[in-house]
């Protein structure tokens, strides 16, 4: 391997290493409360548009959102879609449905992809969350 690339990938890791850094960094910042969405439409009617645009996206779920995490775009009784992902088809930005160690489901953004495992916060969180989303426990994106 010749110097050149040598450096190349050192200086490629290290770039790694500080975007890392950065984002725990980033995660002491003052969160400002965000308001709640609302929706012009009944909860009914919500699952019912729901459930008929899930029928044309294979293997897709209807899941209900909750929390403060996702505002101001998705908050309490927000109704989502989730498609199932090849996990090597993530990018950086998607917002994720991944299952903790508890089995909860989490929707959060995708914060950092690095080869088999990837770091998702959720948009008023302070810090990312505590694991990983791996192949094993994706579920999809919204």
């Amino acid at each position: 391997m010749t110097r050149k690339i040598r450096c190349a990938l050192l200086i490629n890791n290290l770039c790694l290493v500080v975007l890392t850094l950065l984002l725990v960094a980033c995660n002491t910042t003052t969160v400002i409360k965000a308001p709640t969405p609302t929706a012009p439409v009944s909860k009914a009617k919500a699952h019912y548009i729901a459930s008929e645009i899930s029928e044309s996206i294979s293997g897709s779920i209807i899941g209900q959102g909750y929390g403060e995490s996702m505002n101001p775009i998705m908050g309490d009784n927000t109704i989502l879609i989730i498609k199932p992902v090849p996990f090597d088809e993530l990018e950086e930005g998607m917002i994720v449905a991944y299952r903790d160690k508890d089995a909860n489901r989490i929707v959060h953004q995708l914060v950092l992809k690095v080869n088999e495992s990837g770091v998702a916060k959720g948009w008023n969180n302070k810090k990312v969350d505590n694991e990983f989303v791996t192949e094993n426990n994706l579920i999809g994106v919204i």
